[in-house]
């Protein structure tokens, strides 16, 4: 089967004597790549061992959430896991605040708690 005919794919049901097709809930296309302008996302700098002082950083930039499919909303929940690791945020408030500030698309919330 080439990639042309699972594009739009359907999943097939028998209802009787008619066939109802049920859409496949997330499209087996890849959402198209976006360049976001600054005022878009947000970037973090984080450890690559938040547990030492002297580890290495690096830069993830993550794009603020409004919404989206359902394939967006899985890489944003991992997106977010990977801040938590990387910034070692083991508490319930800062990781409401990291979550708050790339849901609600602002740099200016205040990180208490960090």
């Amino acid at each position: 089967m080439s990639l042309s005919t699972l594009r739009g794919a359907t999943a097939t049901k028998a209802h009787g004597s008619k066939k109802a097709h049920i859409k496949t809930p997330i499209p087996l296309e890849q959402p198209k790549e976006r360049k976001y302008q600054k005022h878009e996302y947000i970037s973090f700098k984080l450890k690559n061992n938040p547990g030492q002082a002297n580890s290495g950083e690096y830069e993830f930039t993550i794009p603020f959430f409004h919404m989206g499919l359902p394939e967006e909303t899985i890489l944003l929940v991992q997106n977010i896991n990977k801040i938590f690791l990387g910034l070692d945020l083991t508490t319930g408030s800062a990781q409401y605040t990291i979550v708050r500030r790339i849901l609600k698309g602002t740099h200016s919330l205040p990180l208490t708690g960090l």
